[in-house]
């Protein structure tokens, strides 16, 4: 018989994510069995959309972003509920020194970092650093990027909730986020 123990719930941008870990009882190995993570439905959100005011150049707290644009994008869900609000999952692969356009967020997204170290560069505020287990929020109407300035491969999980229809953000830079 397999005991299967809730680990965590999460709020992620409009999802319920649960996580569970299923043993055999006596495991004392401490491998997972199998890991499921789950996709609830999650309390009505109210959508606040804000404008973006700040300018549309590419530079951010004055400087143009080092490294060069690029990724690997692979959406793993896409739900829109009977309320018209669409929620996606979607996995980001970056390979050192590559980072995302300059853009905005029309609706804010969690990015959970799942390897590697992210840097976030938003506009007026410091850099923050991530590594793996570590969850940011791009906030709403505020320029940036996200970089891999590691030495090694960055895995990262994107969490949106948005109107149906409606761009999640704009991007500044002509290549892909």
């Amino acid at each position: 018989m397999k005991v299967t123990r809730l680990l965590a719930g999460l709020m992620v941008s409009g999802l319920l994510f649960a996580c569970s870990s299923t043993h055999a009882p006596g495991d004392t190995d401490g491998n997972d069995d199998s890991v499921t993570l789950t996709a609830v439905p999650a309390p009505k959100l109210k959508m606040d959309q804000q404008a973006y005011n700040g300018s549309d150049d590419l530079k951010v707290n004055g400087e143009t972003p080092y490294g060069k644009v690029g990724g690997k994008f692979k959406t793993l869900l896409k739900q829109t509920d009977k309320n018209d609000i669409t929620r996606t999952v979607t996995e980001i692969t970056r390979e050192p020194g590559y980072r995302s356009s300059v853009h905005y967020m029309n609706y804010a997204v969690t990015t959970c970092v799942t390897k590697g170290e992210a840097t976030m560069e938003l506009d007026g505020k410091e850099p923050q650093y991530f590594t793996a287990g570590q969850c940011f929020i791009m906030p709403v109407g505020v320029k940036g990027y996200v970089a891999n300035d590691g030495k090694g491969v960055l895995k990262m999980l994107d969490y949106n909730t948005f109107p149906a229809g409606e761009d999640t953000m704009v991007m500044l830079e002509s290549s892909k986020h």
